[in-house]
């Protein structure tokens, strides 16, 4: 195994930065897992997201991080690993392209009360 350093991830806003244009969750029947759809505006920007999911308490979930995004779309599931969850439930998104720095967020609600 090499021990040479990687060089510091370097980032920049790009010229035609992009955005979240959909965000979608769909509850599993078994309530355990979301499928998750996040569209952007421009799929050639490599943005770093971040997303959480969320219960009516605002308890945490499930996160996810995806850093570097190729695409203008992708689909993907968060497992929820508690018994107890009290819904709806809230999937957070933030898009961002400079650390500590959102560019674009969405939200949407899931599921009913059960």
């Amino acid at each position: 195994m090499s021990e040479a350093q990687l060089p510091e991830r370097k980032r920049t806003l790009p010229d035609e930065p992009a955005s979240i244009s959909q965000l979608n969750g769909i509850l599993s029947e078994d309530c355990r897992k979301v499928k998750v759809t996040v569209e952007l505006t421009n799929g050639a920007t490599h943005p770093d997201l971040e997303l959480t999911l969320t219960d009516a308490d605002n308890v945490e979930l499930s996160r996810t991080t995806i850093l570097e995004n190729f695409g203008p779309r992708m689909v993907f599931t968060m497992h929820i690993r508690q018994s107890q969850v009290k819904f709806p439930l809230k999937l957070w998104c933030e898009l961002s392209y400079l650390d500590e720095s959102a560019f674009s967020q969405a939200e949407t609600l899931i599921g009913n009360q059960k």
